[in-house]
């Protein structure tokens, strides 16, 4: 299940007033979502799309990693000639030791 809102991800993409392939923007959602849960390595984290960002501040955090992502995949859809990743490794480290506790808790 994906972590953010249709209407969240519209806005993130820009999309506002446009016509999205909805079908399209809710998969990359759902990929987003399981790249970001994937690295963290927390399967059974409790968050749902209902989680407030303000109330819990890893939610947040990884939240912002899946908006980053999502703009990733909806930018490079697997045609351009480089292939960039996903998430820089610094970005993933830096993930990784954001969010250290939830992984190992």
């Amino acid at each position: 299940m994906a972590l953010i809102t249709y209407e969240d991800a519209i806005r993130h993409l820009k999309l506002e007033g446009a016509e999205p392939d909805a079908q399209d923007i809710a998969l990359k959602m759902e990929q987003a979502t399981a790249i970001v849960i994937g690295l963290i390595d927390k399967p059974n984290h409790g968050w749902t799309v209902d989680t407030q960002p303000e109330d819990d501040s890893n939610f947040m955090i990884a939240q912002g990693f899946i908006f980053k992502v999502l703009g990733r995949l909806d930018r490079f859809r697997g045609d351009d000639e480089q292939k960039p990743e996903i998430l820089t490794q610094s970005e993933q480290q830096l993930l990784a030791n954001l969010l250290k506790d939830i992984a190992l808790a």
